[in-house]
């Protein structure tokens, strides 16, 4: 096989190691009449008049039909909010569709039905809550007014193209949020609340992950100004009230656990590409930063190496945006980067694939690129040049005209980014 048939089957043998439901029925069993959670964490279900759930993001569908199956008629409510086009029909859950990575009115519309869910939840209930990446856009409700459906979507625009980290994005969005940034459990107080976590975020922290709905913030209106101020947003920070922060008793019935990472995909492909017989050679530090900073990155530590062996990294990069701009994400970026250094330093011995977990990078319909010595081949037949594209941050153009991107679909799980470079024996 070629390199980019080897680095997307493995890709594709890891995958289902992080699909939620997996995650899930690994971290979760019932025993009887006990909820028994990560085998240490236990709820015994009668001491409960209401058993309710709720299940946001993108993985939100595959995490409800397993705690459905799992649980059955012991539901007395349940409410999942997912992207559009994946829902699907559920006995004991009202399932809501609505926009990512801008909110749209059925994400505000989500965002009302999510509150209006827990307010029956009371000092008799528990409340199973089953997060994945995605919910920060998809329920989306405001502290004010003033903050509408038009002023989400030009303030999330804005942050995702002025290369804000993630921690920076959660951190506004918290604070301008009704749900998030542990106002969710406010609202819970003071039922049971387990949260059942698949991260899409470096660290794994709850406070960031889905905008730390039941989780206490870390985060201040101060931080919120200065990221205003760093970005030159156009949004007032002042006269709010804080979110819920550690040590505030309405988190003192709610667990947290993070059932999922990129670690876990990171330890599925490399026990995969060990079966294969490769040498592993893997990076454990997140790739974070610039798309672009991280591709030399890789390619520095790439070109020092000897193979055959496949380099293995993980994490979330950032893209900043100018005035004007192509189309593309994050791994396409990084791709186009790093075949731009294999030409200027003629590697002909290195492939590489960059590709999303849940199957979208950036606003398009590819889930990454792959970069080869091929890709510069038909590149150049086709008198493209890779400098050109990456001025105008518009590599899925280059790669959808050589013939490259990863499409994948959605995949129904976001634990992040993988990138996998194949080393020939030189």
């Amino acid at each position: 096989m070629n390199p980019y048939d080897i680095l997307f089957e493995l890709y594709q043998k890891a995958l289902p190691s992080v699909m939620p439901g997996r995650l899930l029925r690994d971290a979760v069993r019932l025993d009887g009449n006990v909820l028994v959670v990560q085998d240490s964490i236990r709820y015994r279900l009668d001491d409960y008049r209401k058993i309710m759930v709720v299940s946001t993001g993108k993985g939100a569908m595959e995490l409800a039909l397993t705690i459905e199956d799992m649980l059955g008629d012991r539901i007395d409510e349940g409410l999942a909010i997912t992207r559009h086009g994946l829902g699907k029909s559920l006995r004991k859950f009202r399932v809501m569709e609505a926009a990512h990575p801008v909110p749209d009115q059925l994400s505000m519309e989500a965002g009302s039905a999510l509150l209006d869910f827990a307010s029956r939840a009371d000092e008799h209930t528990l409340v199973i809550c089953l997060l994945s990446g995605g919910t920060s856009s998809l329920v989306t409700s405001s502290i004010d007014p003033a903050i509408t459906l038009d002023r989400w979507a030009s303030l999330t625009k804005s942050l995702l193209q002025s290369g804000a980290t993630i921690d920076e994005i959660n951190a506004v969005r918290k604070h301008l949020s009704a749900t998030s940034g542990g106002r969710l459990a406010k609202v819970l107080y003071p039922a049971t609340v387990v949260s059942l976590i698949v991260s899409d975020v470096i660290g794994d922290r709850p406070d960031v992950i889905a905008s730390g709905i039941t989780a206490p913030d870390q985060s201040t209106w101060q931080d919120v100004s200065d990221i205003v101020l760093k970005y030159n947003l156009r949004l007032c920070a002042d006269g709010f009230e804080e979110t819920p922060k550690p040590g505030d008793p309405i988190f003192d019935r709610v667990t947290n656990v993070i059932i999922g990472s990129n670690r876990t995909m990171l330890d599925a492909l490399s026990k995969e590409i060990r079966e294969c017989g490769y040498r592993l050679i893997r990076i454990d530090e997140p790739l974070t930063g610039e798309a672009k900073d991280a591709a030399k990155y890789l390619f520095d530590i790439a070109s020092k190496e000897t193979g055959p062996a496949i380099l293995l990294a993980g994490g979330e990069t950032t893209v900043t945006l100018g005035d004007e701009y192509g189309k593309g994400g994050r791994n396409q970026e990084l791709a186009l980067r790093f075949l731009d250094l294999m030409k200027e330093r003629n590697l002909r011995d290195v492939s590489l694939l960059s590709v999303s977990t849940d199957g979208m990078d950036g606003p398009t319909d590819a889930a990454g690129a792959y970069a080869g010595f091929e890709v510069i081949d038909r590149a150049e037949e086709l008198s493209l040049t890779p400098t050109k594209f990456l001025r105008k941050h518009d590599a899925y153009t280059f790669f959808d005209r050589t013939g490259f991107l990863c499409r994948t679909g959605m995949t129904g799980t976001n634990v992040c980014d993988v990138q996998m470079i194949f080393l020939q024996e030189k």
